[in-house]
């Protein structure tokens, strides 16, 4: 898709979703400045537009929250304009995409994060990565999809512009649907058929198991069903109970009076064109992460939320099955994109620390990811060195962000990542006092202490496997 398509898309997208809060806001000065920030954007002035809305007081910042809490659907990218660095101010850029990713936006609270973590596999020269992913077309995906074209071809013809790439890919779209739609009703034939032979014969036994096999005979392939009456060897039967059976590298000893559970951080499930080892240290590609949660699916680990881990922590007792609790900092967009749909294609969970005002991950999606079992955790509102803040702002990070997520999901949220994986004693004290559980920052260990609870260790994910599977048991 072209630049200047990207601009004119970008510009109505935002129009539409003011002029829905203008529609409803009762605040004189905020409707003054939405009004404003509208008649920019009909006259193209899309930066002097962005300048109004970030120029807003904190007071009509509330006011905005609150609206979006109101209509969500309708206010996706407002959430991201709001925020202290907007991918929507990138719209000079020829391509949004290098100026999110590109190093250059790594953060100081990124690097501090980096600071804490040494790994061999940094100090390799060279990292590659073979693997294999096997992939089912999703009728649901290509649905959503074509609701996403629509959405952009509405705009388009608002905008009276002339876009063939639209066109075509809502032609390939439904050339997909309809070819999702024919297996459907071929597998369905084929299991009735089957079904049909397999009620035919009249054969009793519940101890016996039927042989379908197909031969050959005068170049035409028949299906034969018959009892298959030998006795073979049961299937090996999962053990839930595991946590003491082997492991691929030997465990670390375990000191008295401490929990062993395993928690993974990841910052980026995406690819990266950087060389700088620092920067490429944040980034697992999408393929490295599902062989990653395939390992842990195999090997029958159980993946936990918050709840589950302080109720294990608070125990005493390390679980019976083995357990690792998988989280994400920053809240960037691949987050959904990527590590949500994997993690739901293997059965497992997530725990997601969101940055509330600063989310490149929107209300709706959010709320859809904890509807389907993630678990949305908080990273603070807007992402700040906790030690390098004030009380008073540290109060609004810690409890503000609480609010702010549970607002959006619904549910409680009761654990904290501290940003660059720095706090003090200031920030344990508010973060008790604000009803959290527990908090983490990051490091090398995945045995815990009750004198930890406000300041537990995250090992850090890497875009290898070797280092993934030592951490389960050994750590970094």
């Amino acid at each position: 898709m072209s630049s200047n398509l990207l601009k004119v898309l970008r510009r109505n997208r935002l129009k539409i979703e003011l002029k829905s809060i203008l529609s409803f806001s009762n605040s004189n000065n905020l409707r003054t400045t939405l009004t404003s920030c509208i008649a920019h954007l009909e006259e193209n002035k899309y930066k002097e537009c962005i300048n109004e809305l970030t120029a807003l007081d904190s007071k009509q910042k509330d006011i905005l929250s609150s609206a979006i809490g109101k209509d969500i659907a309708k206010l996706d990218s407002l959430n991201v304009v709001l925020g202290l660095k907007s991918i929507l101010s990138g719209i000079e850029e020829q391509d949004i995409r290098k100026k999110i990713w590109d190093s250059n936006t790594i953060t100081e609270n990124d690097r501090a994060v980096l600071d804490n973590l040494s790994i061999e596999s940094l100090q390799k020269e060279d990292i590659t990565t073979e693997s294999t992913i096997y992939v089912d077309t999703n009728k649901q995906l290509v649905e959503r999809m074509e609701l996403t074209v629509k959405y952009i071809e509405d705009i388009v013809q608002e905008a009276r512009i002339e876009c063939e790439e639209i066109k075509n890919l809502k032609r390939n779209l439904t050339n997909l649907k309809e070819y999702i739609s024919k297996q459907e009703k071929d597998e369905q034939r084929d299991n009735k058929d089957i079904l049909d032979i397999l009620l035919s014969i009249n054969y009793n036994s519940t101890k016996k198991r039927y042989l379908l096999q197909t031969i050959r005979i005068k170049d035409i392939d028949t299906l034969f069903v018959t009892p298959f009456i030998q006795e073979t060897e049961s299937l090996e039967e999962i053990v839930d109970e595991n946590f003491s059976e082997s492991y691929d590298i030997p465990p670390l000893a375990q000191s008295a009076g401490s929990v062993r559970l395993p928690t993974l951080m990841y910052h980026h499930i995406a690819t990266t064109d950087s060389t700088n080892k620092f920067v490429q240290g944040l980034f697992v590609s999408p393929e490295m992460f599902e062989k990653q949660i395939a390992y842990l699916t195999k090997k029958n680990y159980k993946s936990i939320d918050v709840e589950e881990f302080n109720n294990i922590f608070s125990s005493g007792k390390n679980p019976k099955q083995k357990s690792v609790m998988i989280t994400f900092d920053d809240s960037t967009l691949s987050h959904y994109t990527q590590a949500y749909p994997i993690l739901r294609k293997y059965g497992h969970t997530g725990v997601f620390f969101v940055i509330s005002n600063r989310s490149q991950i929107s209300h709706t999606q959010l709320k859809e990811m904890s509807d389907n079992g993630m678990d949305i955790q908080s990273h603070s509102r807007t992402h700040p060195m906790f030690r390098k803040t004030d009380s008073e702002s540290l109060v609004s990070e810690i409890a503000g962000s609480k609010a702010d997520l549970e607002r959006i999901t619904g549910k409680k949220v009761t654990s904290i990542a501290y940003p660059g994986c720095e706090a003090d004693q200031r920030a344990f004290e508010i973060v008790s006092s604000s009803g959290y559980k527990i908090a983490f920052s990051c490091g090398r260990y995945i045995d815990y202490r009750e004198n930890n609870r406000y300041y537990l260790s995250r090992v850090h994910a890497f875009n290898d496997m070797e280092s993934f599977v030592k951490m389960l048991s050994v750590g970094l």
